[in-house]
């Protein structure tokens, strides 16, 4: 299992790996862990990332230590990486809230507009069983089609971002 500098390795020869990933056939997914660090703050700090979010400045390490520190110690907070034979892929972040969750997802930089955004969301809304928002920019349009294949339904928008449903009960 890669950790640390290992994963960063891995995304330096992205052409080769994409190949492999794109055509194995399961997503498995692993709760988030300190040592995970690095390379959840690199995905957060991806330009195309950053245009996307709903917080789209630039995140220190220490700032996000402290975030990834209280995330994991929140009872409240799951905090995912998905992974394809063990190479992460992309993390997914449910806030509970009663029977129901707020989810957040961020697909690796290197594997987007691969045709995985889908398949990893499908995965990602099985992590839960309950029903299921999602808050996302009107300009994100990737996220917006994939949510909306996967089932989820828009039941507002406002100021440049949308809420969306996923009834699973």
């Amino acid at each position: 299992k890669l950790t640390g500098r290992g994963y960063f390795a891995l995304w330096k020869k992205p052409s080769n790996l994409v190949k492999v990933i794109l055509n194995a056939p399961n997503i498995n997914f692993r709760l988030a862990a300190m040592h995970d660090a690095k390379l959840l703050l690199e995905w957060r700090n991806d330009e195309e990332t950053r245009a996307r979010s709903l917080s789209p400045d630039l995140v220190s390490m220490a700032s996000h230590l402290d975030w990834l520190r209280a995330s994991l110690n929140d009872p409240k907070r799951k905090l995912w990486i998905g992974e394809i034979d063990q190479n992460p892929i992309g993390t997914v972040r449910f806030d509970l809230l009663n029977n129901n969750a707020e989810m957040s997802w961020t697909l690796a930089p290197a594997l987007r507009n691969k045709g995985l955004g889908k398949k990893f969301l499908e995965a990602a809304v099985e992590l839960f069983s309950g029903d299921l928002v999602a808050k996302i920019k009107t300009d994100n349009f990737a996220s917006l089609k994939i949510a909306q294949s996967v089932g989820f339904q828009k039941m507002s928008e406002s100021d440049g971002v949308s809420m969306w449903r996923l009834k699973k009960n």
